[in-house]
């Protein structure tokens, strides 16, 4: 409708249009891929660690709902400051389409001065907004880096136990932890995907 156009100015609209097309274009071509990748090798380690040692699997594998609670935690974060920032480019390009069109307006009432403080401010508060989102992903990649060590530390105590025990023969526990040390990357490889997804 009208309406439409006259409460979102023409800037915010390109803006918009062309940062939905990117977004969608990386999200296609990129990070669906390394879900799908991701979640296939994950399915696949899993199984040949139960097929090992099903009983160390489940010690090892009590972490993995962390993982995804952390991901989702911080996802959820991430998703809504992204959301501040999407508008917030929006808003500045719309701006920045204006002053453009309105140049000769713009000096006639000698306003550059103005008009340029409020562009630095906009772009700080931007900044700001991007340096959030990336302190956001490191903080969900530091803990999964912590659930991940805490993986390798129960599967090494556990394997230790059962080798003495004899429940497990060494050679069990070598192949074990090598699949085990494959699947623990691609579940943090997902935790960094928190600022894509």
């Amino acid at each position: 409708s009208i309406s439409f156009f006259h409460r979102y100015r023409t800037g915010k609209l390109i803006s918009n249009v062309i940062s939905d097309v990117a977004t969608l274009q990386e999200m296609i071509s990129s990070t669906m891929i390394t879900v799908a990748v991701n979640v296939v090798l994950i399915i696949l380690y899993t199984l040949t660690l139960f097929t090992i040692n099903w009983q160390l699997a489940l010690i090892c594998l009590i972490v993995t709902p962390f993982h995804f609670i952390n991901f989702l935690y911080f996802k959820k974060k991430i998703l809504a400051t992204s959301e501040k920032r999407r508008e917030k480019v929006s808003e500045i390009s719309g701006n920045l389409a204006e002053i453009l069109n309105g140049t000769k307006l713009v000096k006639s009432f000698g306003k550059e001065k103005w008009e340029s403080k409020l562009f630095t401010s906009d772009i700080r508060r931007l900044l700001y907004m991007n340096m959030t989102i990336n302190l956001q992903g490191l903080y969900c990649a530091i803990i999964a880096d912590i659930f991940l060590v805490l993986g390798v530390t129960l599967a090494l105590g556990f394997g230790g136990y059962f080798i003495l025990a004899g429940k497990m023969s060494l050679g069990e526990f070598i192949q074990f932890n090598a699949y085990l040390n494959n699947l623990f990357p691609q579940i943090t490889a997902l935790s960094g995907l928190s600022q894509t997804i």
